[in-house]
């Protein structure tokens, strides 16, 4: 049966762990965009509290934006709490998705015009971008168990119908992204086990991203990333739109979910 709503796309993408997308594009000149364009800023976590523990973690872990939902369009304002201020004493706090869809507006940042090629493969995928960031995470870091809809914190910024992709740009062998059906324990929650014992394990599902390719990303299971290389940092667009009306994206979705043939997550 074809595909032909929002709503069962959003019920196939729930189950498929990691869906490659056929996306033809300039790798070569986003690449060189990115490492000659690049403004880092600091990570900084909207679920946690910035303590020295936090900070320590995340040191490595850069990142700037060239598309967002905040009206004062910053590059530097790069945490995907989807939310922004409406006054200038910081008081009042406008959400994302308590805008109706139709609503719903996205900007291109201070410094998007410099990447006059990636802003053409955003508007190539999506008709409704929300936060196009510009991801750098160095040697060893790691993100730790998280689940986009079922963490208490995390899921009031992140719905269902908030579709997630990467793009890396540098990357190799040893950068992992993990989903499982199960969530750790929160004292086991920034722990890892080797990429084989991943590949081994009937409870986990793992991937590399190679370079110059488009990836969904399953938010609703929890997931995990790890750079387990100690020679080189990643490099990645990490890329946030609508699946609500949006059609260009849709379609994509509908092309790339009908032909995959790869592991189902199942409760």
């Amino acid at each position: 049966m074809k595909i032909s709503n929002s709503n069962e796309i959003e019920a196939k993408l729930k189950n498929i762990p990691f869906l490659k997308l056929d996306v033809d594009f300039d790798f070569d000149g986003i690449k060189e965009e990115i490492l000659s364009n690049s403004v880092w800023y600091d990570y900084i976590p909207p679920y946690f509290k910035l303590t020295p523990e936090v900070k320590e973690r995340h040191k490595n872990y850069k990142h700037f934006t060239i598309s967002t939902v905040d009206p004062s369009k910053k590059s530097s304002i790069v945490r995907e709490h989807f939310a922004w201020w409406t006054n200038p004493e910081k008081t009042e706090v406008q959400h994302y998705y308590d805008v109706p869809i139709n609503n719903r507006n996205w900007y291109w940042t201070d410094i998007a015009d410099k990447f006059p090629k990636l802003k053409d493969l955003i508007l190539t995928i999506t008709d409704k971008p929300i936060l196009c960031k510009i991801v750098k995470s160095g040697t060893e870091h790691s993100l730790g168990w998280h689940s986009h809809q079922n963490d208490s914190l995390i899921k009031w910024y992140n719905k269902p119908e908030q579709c997630i992709m990467h793009i890396p740009i540098i990357t190799n062998s040893n950068v992992a992204h993990i989903v499982s059906k199960d969530m750790p324990a929160d004292d086991k929650r920034l722990t890892f086990l080797t990429q084989d014992e991943y590949k081994n394990s009937d409870k986990f599902y793992i991937e590399n991203f190679t370079e110059g390719s488009v990836w969904f990303f399953n938010g609703y299971w929890p997931h995990a990333y790890k750079n387990y290389s100690t020679r080189m940092d990643r490099y990645t667009i990490l890329f946030y739109s609508d699946l609500d009306d949006n059609p260009t994206i849709r379609n994509l979705m509908i092309r790339n979910i009908e032909k995959y043939n790869g592991p189902i997550i199942t409760n």
